[in-house]
């Protein structure tokens, strides 16, 4: 297929509506990153493109291994949350699993994965 050809036989389709987004944005008033500093822009396109490209079914086993990791590895602040979800976050759960950096492009991409 000459999508394959194209990308590499490497998430075809993934890679091509990564094109098409970016592609999208430089059409006048379609630009939703334009406003972005330098850095910050580079910084939105590669989480856009590393999460577009995780939603090809080829990942989808090492995430459930990421996300059983990151699900065991946060057990005791996971179960007290889970206790009192009327509560305000626990600071340990605020901590190590909404506000945790090393685990922030894994939620976006499982989140796009699940969409």
């Amino acid at each position: 297929h000459e999508l394959a050809v194209r990308y590499n036989d490497k998430s075809p389709l993934e890679n091509m509506h990564c094109a098409k987004l970016f592609e999208i944005c430089t059409q006048e008033g379609a630009d939703v990153l334009g406003w972005l500093e330098p850095a910050d822009y580079k910084e939105a396109r590669k989480t856009c493109i590393a999460a577009i490209l995780h939603t090809d079914m080829v990942n989808h086993f090492q995430m459930v291994k990421d996300i059983s990791l990151v699900y065991e590895l946060v057990g005791s602040a996971r179960d007290r949350q889970r206790e009192n979800p009327e509560e305000e976050f626990d600071e340990e759960y605020k901590n190590a699993v909404l506000l945790n950096a090393d685990n922030r492009l894994l939620y976006i991409e499982l989140f796009m994965h699940l969409a």
